[in-house]
């Protein structure tokens, strides 16, 4: 065990003394500064919830008899509000976390499927660094597929989100 940790240190070290290192330290992956458009995008949401329930006030007060469109809007608007408030209120953590940029070893790879009538798999990946000997964090699919077992790189996480590996060869 000590003479695998050995090697996951000196591998390290090797990344961190590569050339190219610092270069691949300034890359920002896209899938990173994509959650933020989304995140965006949601602001826009705001307006919008503002326009429905006008609209339902209006529609309610012009026809009183169309009750169904007037519930219709009425949740709508609710549900928008709830939602923005919830994204004010408990911000996602990938949002508020730094875009923390270290060498990495991939210790692991784990897809575990989720069951049900609409299935779904997370995939996840186990990284040594230099303060965590096994660190895991989430990984889209695609990400997933590249990264091998015993690659070497430079990881781009935010949270407990891996957005991206850049494999480096020593």
């Amino acid at each position: 065990m000590n003479d695998v940790h050995s090697s996951i240190e000196t591998r390290l070290r090797a990344i961190e003394n590569h050339p190219n290192f610092q270069t691949l330290c300034n890359h920002v992956p896209p899938s990173a500064s994509r959650r933020s458009i989304i995140f965006l995008g949601s602001l826009f949401l705001v307006p919008w919830v503002g326009i429905l329930g006008v609209c339902a006030v209006v529609d309610f007060l012009t026809r009183p008899r169309r009750a169904l469109r007037w519930v219709v809007l009425l949740a709508s608007v609710v549900f928008g509000v709830v939602w923005v408030v919830r994204l004010v209120r408990n911000p996602p953590g990938w949002r508020l976390a730094p875009l923390l940029r270290f060498a990495a070893v991939v210790s692991q790879k784990c897809a575990e499927p989720e069951g049900g009538q609409r299935s779904r798999t997370w995939y996840s990946a186990t990284l040594a660094t230099k303060l965590h000997p096994a660190r895991e964090f989430a990984v889209d699919r695609e990400l997933y597929e590249v990264m091998r077992l015993g690659d070497a790189g430079v990881a781009f996480a935010r949270g407990d989100k891996l957005h991206e590996f850049l494999p480096i060869e020593p």
